[in-house]
């Protein structure tokens, strides 16, 4: 009898797209064109019942690593996508790139090259934020240095910026634990998520390597920005309530001042909230 050895899918990367007809190629491209072997990554798509052609888009690549999904209405934000892109993933890690965004071409080589990484919960890569004025880094305080399997709240300032983008999670560690997007906040789900996250995670891995890139773009217009300021400060109330309860004294205290110096006292020194 033959046997046939399968490579080890080390990365699954959930696309989740809505509307996006005119960045879902480069952001698909950039994930297909990785110099990573397509054997070692698969790419889960799920697309939120697009209706400007998008789906249409999606459908002329048939690449064998390609994973495409498409819910039967639109759910109105990202943690219905998200949570079933998980739900059809099987790569060691996860990395979710929202589908007007885009992969550095040879991130995933780097990560896995990188085998020390791979001890980590999570793995955390520089991001590069794209307007019409100029390019710059996102959230830089994340990766001006490098740490390897180190504990989180040993990492300066690691727990101000809780968006997906540049960190590749433990497809374990949200499985062992049933971490979620929540479905019943209007804003700040991904706060929420990556709260648990970086509460159950034992090491991180953070790399001054670009892994992604954001679009700013003034016509990528977001739910963030549609959001008002009293719907933002209930769910910051949500995650500070969560927090609280954390039995990880270290990890609760380091969450707690975040929310003041970041979510309070920040978004109230606004001309939104002074208006």
């Amino acid at each position: 009898m033959i046997i046939i050895k399968t490579k080890k899918i080390i990365f699954s990367i959930v696309i989740t797209t809505f509307n996006n007809k005119n960045t879902i190629e480069k952001t698909l491209d950039s994930v297909m064109e990785q110099s990573l072997d397509a054997d070692l990554y698969e790419i889960v798509i799920v697309d939120d019942c697009s209706n400007d052609g998008t789906w249409e888009i999606l459908q002329r690549y048939n690449n064998f690593n390609i994973k495409m999904y498409r819910l039967a209405q639109n759910s109105g934000g990202p943690s219905i996508p998200r949570n079933t892109g998980v739900k059809h993933s099987i790569g060691e890690y996860l990395y979710f790139l929202d589908g007007d965004d885009w992969l550095e071409q040879n991130i995933l080589e780097t990560i896995s090259e990188n085998k020390k990484w791979h001890k980590s919960d999570l793995i955390i890569s520089k991001v590069i934020k794209h307007t019409e004025k100029n390019q710059s880094v996102h959230a830089r305080f994340m990766t001006v240095k490098t740490h390897v399997n180190e504990q989180s709240y040993k990492i300066p300032y690691l727990y101000y910026y809780l968006g997906p983008s540049g960190k590749f999670i433990k497809r374990k560690l949200i499985k062992d634990h049933d971490i979620q997007f929540p479905t019943n906040l209007h804003f700040g789900e991904d706060k929420m998520f990556f709260v648990k996250v970086f509460e159950k995670a034992q090491k991180v891995t953070t790399t001054t390597c670009i892994g992604a890139h954001i679009n700013r773009y003034s016509d990528n217009v977001s739910i963030v920005r549609r959001t008002s300021f009293i719907k933002k400060r209930e769910s910051d109330l949500a995650i500070f309530e969560y927090v609280l309860n954390m039995k990880d004294k270290k990890r609760r205290d380091k969450f707690l001042l975040r929310n003041l110096e970041y979510d309070l006292l920040t978004s109230c020194n606004s001309h939104v909230f002074l208006d």
